[in-house]
């Protein structure tokens, strides 16, 4: 099928902390399993506004708990969960570090809470159900440790999301 005409309008956000990053439930039953946050772009909202509040809407977190990666830039998103839109996905950085203890520790879920933190092995296999959301995490996995190289993310709290691929 066509992609809408209106699909530049939709933003997502993948919000990272070192080599994790968020993947969103729903609580209230609206979907199965784990998604990428995504939303509509209002009329007078920015991209990067846009992608700070899917984050703090399917998260529920506030809104100064991630900050844009300003020279990092968004990758497509084609179709995700079979709907007709194309996604402009943004990388957030998480501002603050992970709890004290093994990094390790942040991999276990949560079905309770709307999010959890996903190594990108880990991501992977929990959208494995949606190939659009996969081949969108793999390309902005590449473009993460690209911009890491470049100096333009930080490699710490265990690294960059998907630091395991090969870049030859």
């Amino acid at each position: 099928g066509n992609l809408s005409i209106s699909s530049s309008r939709y933003v997502g956000a993948l919000a990272l902390r070192g080599n994790r990053c968020i993947l969103v439930r729903s609580l209230e039953g609206e979907w199965d399993g784990m998604r990428i946050p995504v939303v509509e772009r209002l009329s007078n909202e920015s991209s990067q506004d846009a992608a700070i509040r899917a984050i703090t809407t399917f998260a529920d977190v506030d809104p100064e708990a991630v900050k844009i990666l300003p020279k990092v830039l968004p990758v497509p998103l084609y179709a995700p969960n079979g709907r007709p839109v194309l996604v402009h996905l943004y990388p957030l950085y998480a501002a603050d570090p992970p709890p004290d203890g093994v990094l390790e520790d942040a991999d276990m879920e949560d079905e309770d809470d709307y999010y959890d933190w996903y190594t990108y092995a880990n991501a992977s296999k929990r959208l494995a159900y949606d190939p659009a959301s996969l081949a969108a995490l793999q390309i902005m996995s590449l473009s993460l440790v690209s911009a890491s190289k470049a100096g333009l993310i930080p490699n710490k709290w265990g690294g960059v999301l998907g630091q395991e691929l090969c870049l030859d």
